[in-house]
């Protein structure tokens, strides 16, 4: 029994050890990596996980920090396919960044699959790359944000000192990220702050406070000369979300890159989304719920689809009609198993 236990930790060392030497020596190809993940994503919606894992794997030699969301759907994959070795490698990075467990491992839990991950999980000791000050200062900014908005809620204020106060609270709490980006000249990524509640399938831990920032100046107009956190150029480095840069720069009308947008999506009725922006698609929701989506596709010309995938394919992201498709398989389920497109934006319209 102790041979074979030392055996399986020695293999399992191995593994850690040959991702982190082929992370080390792949080329940073942001572009290759996202191509290849949507690939994964497409192979997903028609449920050939072997295929989507094998697009994984190419994805991941091309950056060095995956995506959150990507992780997550990986996992999934080598569950279904049992591959221990994909299983490994997601459970160092779940680690790394104290990510949350999926609420479908339950699906997993009696088999044998499930009990391999479980022994694996519990026994596995990669400490976490979080660098927590960094985190609890955005943390703070958060808390700051929503106790303000939750605070005037209650109280009876004209509409426009309340909108007065909150583009001060937004302009502040920007200025202070931006500063502190600049001082530690370390940019927040997944991988050193975190994702929202701890799940990677969620957005950046910080999302709302651009959602917010940029809502005031694209939207708003009321700060003349608005932050610049180069968020095109963290995109096509590999470090920022295109999906969550196109939904600023789209329904917001501010990437944070000093640019405005004059072309926000146009909103019939509350759900109806049509793809204008530089990264939404064209669809109407019908129902508020998060994961259980009904929605009805607006027809697009030829020439409004081309300019829309131009633009997309400038920050990275799949075409329209990839995107899509991939909402069509995602509708098919109350509680999608996958994350393909980001259900946050996806199915609600902000009104933090």
């Amino acid at each position: 029994m102790r041979t074979a236990s030392i055996s399986k930790f020695t293999i399992f060392t191995i593994l850690i050890l040959l991702f982190t030497i082929c992370n080390a020596q792949s080329i940073a190809n942001p572009r290759k990596y996202f191509e290849y993940v949507n690939k994964a994503e497409l192979a997903i919606c028609d449920s050939n996980y072997y295929e989507a894992i094998t697009n994984y794997k190419h994805a991941l030699q091309y950056l060095k920090e995956p995506f959150g969301k990507d992780i997550y759907n990986l996992l999934h994959c080598a569950l279904n396919t049992e591959d221990k070795e994909c299983i490994n490698l997601c459970i160092v990075k779940y680690k790394e960044r104290d990510y949350k467990l999926p609420f479908w491992m339950d699906n997993f839990r009696e088999k044998k699959i499930g009990k391999y991950f479980d022994s694996i999980y519990a026994h596995n000791l990669t400490q976490s790359t979080i660098n927590y000050r960094y985190k609890a200062f955005i943390e703070m900014l958060l808390a700051k944000d929503q106790s303000i908005r939750y605070d005037l809620s209650e109280k009876t204020i004209i509409q426009w000192k309340k909108d007065s106060i909150i583009y001060s609270i937004d302009s502040i709490n920007m200025t202070l990220l931006k500063h502190y980006i600049d001082s530690t000249g370390v940019f927040p990524t997944e991988s050193v702050v975190g994702n929202e509640d701890n799940f990677p399938s969620n957005p950046i831990l910080y999302t709302i406070l651009l959602i917010h920032y940029a809502a005031d100046v694209g939207t708003q107009n009321v700060f003349s000369n608005p932050i610049n956190l180069n968020l095109n150029q963290q995109v096509l480095s590999g470090n920022f979300s295109p999906e969550i840069y196109a939904h600023l720069c789209g329904s917001r009308g501010y990437g944070l890159d000093g640019i405005y947008y004059d072309n926000p999506n146009t909103y019939v009725g509350k759900y109806q989304i049509k793809g204008e922006g530089i990264g939404n698609p064209s669809f109407k929701l019908s129902d508020k719920s998060t994961w259980n989506i009904k929605y009805e596709e607006i027809p697009m010309s030829v020439e409004e689809i081309k300019a829309i995938n131009k633009k997309r394919d400038n920050i990275y992201m799949e075409s329209n009609q990839d995107f899509l498709r991939k909402v069509r398989y995602l509708v098919q389920f109350d509680y999608p198993p996958f994350q393909l497109v980001n259900n946050w934006f996806l199915a609600v319209e902000m009104d933090y």
